[in-house]
């Protein structure tokens, strides 16, 4: 319980400006580490903040705006399928964070921009993976209702019985009024035998036909969709630090403790 309280506390300076400015001249996991110990007294002003916040904001359980958040290094040749593909599922906003690309991200990203669906934001730096994420949980904590922290080459697929994956992931917290977050289990699939990307076609979801069995080990793996205000930060690119009395749950409602879960896809 004490641990949990303290992680909480690191989790809130993690989820600080400065913090995350830090760390961009300090990408070791002990200088991380050394940051986050220098800004707690700062995270815990912030733990407390956010824990008085929660219980004044009564959030539904309805997800009216879904976004997607993303660091992302040399994938513009990618990122016009994955968008296009994610506002057919249902996906409202989506926040980028370019890490030092040299490539034409913008100009594939400029036509999104000027319609409201993307927010580009530039990251510099080694290990900002966490930095990108808490970042876009502070800044966007109480514009949108759930926030999907994903890579660029993994796609949501709703379960059969649902249209699109914000109907699942609406479905899903409706059945789970007090979850902070949807942790969704991993589909890995192959190279598909290609052997140049000349031979491999433009799009992602066309090339990557063949997968893994549900079984295999690295499908354990999750990320996760989080209600914003109903998390602290991230400590972990996989799982967040929950408010108290909230709780991340995978597919089967079943509560969710580490970056691994036993695969299942019954919403996603």
């Amino acid at each position: 319980m004490l641990l949990e309280k303290i992680n909480s506390v690191r989790a809130c300076s993690n989820g600080l400006k400065i913090d995350n400015d830090l760390h961009q001249f300090f990408p070791s996991r002990i200088g991380r580490l050394a940051v986050d110990l220098i800004c707690l007294p700062l995270g815990l002003a912030n733990y407390i903040q956010l824990s008085i916040n929660s219980k004044a904001t009564r959030s539904s359980n309805a997800i009216k705006t879904l976004a997607i958040c993303s660091i992302v290094k040399n994938e513009a040749a990618y990122l016009d399928e994955f968008v296009r593909f994610h506002i057919a599922q249902g996906v409202d906003k989506f926040y980028f964070y370019d890490n030092d690309s040299d490539d034409n991200i913008m100009s594939v990203l400029e036509p999104y921009i000027k319609r409201g669906y993307v927010e580009l934001n530039k990251i510099k730096g080694m290990s900002r993976q966490l930095d990108a994420y808490n970042d876009a949980l502070r800044k966007h904590r109480a514009d949108v209702d759930a926030i999907a922290f994903i890579d660029a080459d993994e796609f949501m697929m709703p379960a059969p019985e649902f249209t699109t994956a914000k109907n699942a992931i609406t479905s899903f917290f409706e059945h789970h009024p007090n979850a902070c977050g949807l942790a969704v289990n991993w589909k890995l699939f192959g190279s598909n035998g290609y052997k140049t990307l000349e031979e491999r076609p433009n799009l992602v979801t066309k090339a990557f036909t063949y997968r893994a069995a549900d079984s295999f080990e690295k499908n354990w793996y999750i990320k996760s969709i989080v209600r914003p205000t109903r998390v602290l930060a991230f400590l972990n690119s996989h799982l967040p630090n929950c408010m108290s009395n909230r709780y991340c749950l995978n597919t089967k409602g079943e509560e969710v403790k580490s970056p691994l879960s036993r695969p299942c896809y019954d919403y996603l």
